[in-house]
C-alpha cells in the first residue's frame, strides 16, 4: 500500500469524525469503559452482581453520556464494591487509597482522565508501553501524574488479586490482608521499576518531539520504545525480576507499541519534511528565524474542503419581453415631425 493511500484513509477517517464527533466519542468511551469491566472483574470479580456481561453493558452505557474525569469515579466504585465481596477491611482501604490519588489526580491533571481509565487496561495487556510515548508526543510531562496513578491503580488490583487466594484459604483477619496489600503496592519493585521507566519515557518522548529537526515525532516514538526497552531489561536484571518481568513480553510489548503510537501519530501530526521553508526577518528588537513546516493534505481532505466552501449566489437577471408592434406608442406631434 502507497504511503499516500494511507494518508487517504486517514483523512477519510478524520473528515467522518468532524461529520460525527458525539457519536463517535460516545462509542470510543463505551468500548473503553466495556474494557475496564472485563478486567476489573478478571481479576477481581468477587461481587457475581457486577462480574456478569449484563452488568458490564449496563454500566458501560451509563459511563459513556458522562465526563471523562467521572468515568474514573465510577469505576473505582465498581473496584470498592467488588473488594467487598472479598473482604470490607480491603474495600475500605480501596476506597481510600482512590480518594487520596483523586484528590492529588483532579488537583492537577483532571483533563487527563482517560489516561488514567486506559492504563490499567493496557497494563493488563501487556501492551502499556505505548501510553507514555503517546503522551508524550500529545502532551506536557504533566501527564506523568495519571500514567503513574494508572500503573498505581493496576498494582493494587494485581495485588488484591494475588493475595484473595491466600486470604480466604487460610481465613486470616481483613486487617492483614490490608497490611499485606500495602507492604507489597510499597515495595513491589516491578511497579517502581514502571513507574520510573514510563516517566523517563514521557519525558524524553516529549523534549525529542520539541527539538527542530526533522522528523522529530519519529525519532521521538524510536527513542521512546528503544528507552522502555533498555530501561525495563536492565531494571530486570539488576533488581532480579525475571519471575514477574518477561523479557518476550517487554520486546514485544514494545514493538506492539511502537506500532500503536505511530498510528496515532497519524492522527496528531503528518508534516511533509521536503516543502520545509526558512523565513528570516527583524524588526526593532530582535531577529527573527521561523521554520514553517507544511503538513500533508491529501486530495480527498482538500476536496472536502473545498464542498464546505459556499458559494456567492449569483441571481439570474430579468428576462427583457420584445415589444410587440400592437405595444408600440405611435409618436405624435413636435417629436414626430423632428424625426422626420
Amino acid at each position: 500500500m502507497k504511503l499516500t493511500k494511507i494518508y487517504e484513509i486517514r483523512d477519510n477517517i478524520k473528515i467522518f469524525y468532524a461529520k460525527y464527533p458525539i457519536q463517535i466519542g460516545f462509542l470510543i468511551k463505551f468500548l473503553i469503559c466495556f474494557a475496564s469491566m472485563l478486567v476489573i472483574n478478571d481479576m477481581v470479580g468477587f461481587k457475581s452482581v457486577v462480574n456478569n456481561i449484563a452488568a458490564d453493558l449496563l454500566v458501560s452505557i451509563f459511563c459513556m453520556f458522562l465526563p471523562v474525569r467521572l468515568i474514573a469515579i465510577v469505576l473505582s466504585f465498581v473496584i470498592t464494591y467488588n473488594l467487598s465481596g472479598l473482604s470490607v477491611y480491603a474495600a475500605l482501604a480501596m476506597f481510600a487509597i482512590y480518594v487520596v490519588l483523586y484528590l492529588m489526580f483532579f488537583r492537577f491533571t483532571p483533563d487527563l482522565g482517560m489516561i488514567l481509565v486506559i492504563t490499567p487496561v493496557l497494563a493488563h495487556l501487556n501492551i502499556a508501553y505505548c501510553i507514555p510515548v503517546i503522551a508524550g508526543l500529545m502532551y506536557s510531562p504533566v501527564a506523568i501524574i495519571p500514567v503513574v496513578f494508572g500503573l498505581l491503580v493496576y498494582n493494587v488490583l494485581n495485588a488484591v488479586c494475588l493475595d484473595s487466594s491466600w486470604a480466604v484459604a487460610t481465613e486470616i483477619d481483613g486487617v492483614d490482608l490490608i497490611t499485606s496489600m500495602s507492604v507489597d503496592v510499597i515495595k513491589n519493585s516491578t511497579f517502581l521499576l514502571m513507574a520510573v521507566c514510563f516517566s523517563a519515557v514521557l519525558i524524553v518522548t516529549f523534549v525529542i518531539r520539541r527539538l527542530s529537526v526533522n522528523y522529530s515525532h519519529y525519532i521521538a516514538i524510536g527513542s521512546g520504545v528503544l528507552l522502555n526497552i533498555l530501561v525495563m531489561l536492565i531494571g530486570a536484571y539488576a533488581f532480579d525480576l525475571s519471575k514477574t518481568i518477561s523479557v518476550l513480553w517487554v520486546i514485544l510489548g514494545s514493538v506492539i507499541s511502537l506500532v500503536i503510537a505511530v498510528v496515532a501519530d497519524l492522527f496528531i501530526l503528518t508534516v511533509d519534511y521536503a516543502r520545509t521553508e526558512r523565513v528570516q526577518y527583524e524588526d526593532d528588537e530582535y531577529y527573527y528565524y521561523v521554520k514553517a513546516v507544511p503538513k500533508i493534505v491529501i486530495k480527498a481532505e482538500a476536496d472536502a474542503a473545498r464542498k464546505d466552501v459556499k458559494k456567492p449566489e449569483v441571481k439570474p437577471e430579468p428576462e427583457r419581453k420584445p415589444v410587440s408592434k400592437t405595444e408600440a406608442i405611435p409618436l405624435e406631434g413636435e417629436e414626430y415631425k423632428r424625426l422626420n
